[in-house]
């Protein structure tokens, strides 16, 4: 039996059980985190720079109509369609220089930019 969700901070899990589900799990998610003070907001984005040292996996925050996903280097398909999402995307270039290509939104880009905010509209 494997549930489809563990929910918890893990604080408590015995080292086995934790390594028994670590090879069953392929996504990590976060549910909240995307609301109230700034500085909590940006804790969050933060969190997700640390869990690319501890995992491999994509960790991704939910919070309401808000999705928040870190990516590394590299091509990157993002097909989000689970009925709860805005009529928006941004796209927030953070360290390095990105080269991004969008297509299906109202505006796509297509452009290297760095430092830069971007919103495009679904």
């Amino acid at each position: 039996f494997l549930p489809n969700f563990i929910s918890g901070d893990f604080d408590s899990i015995k080292p086995e059980v934790k390594e028994f589900y670590k090879a069953k799990v392929d996504v990590v998610i976060v549910l909240g985190g995307l609301a109230g003070r700034f500085d909590q907001i940006m804790a969050s984005v933060e969190t997700l720079f640390h869990a690319t040292k501890m995992t491999k996996m994509p960790v991704v925050i939910i919070q309401g109509t808000s999705l928040a996903y870190l990516l590394q280097s590299g091509y990157h398909r993002l097909c989000v369609n689970t009925g709860l999402e805005a009529k928006w995307c941004g796209l927030i270039p953070v360290g390095n220089r990105c080269n991004v290509t969008t297509t299906g939104l109202k505006w796509n880009l297509s452009r290297s930019w760095s430092g830069q905010l971007r919103a495009a509209a679904l």
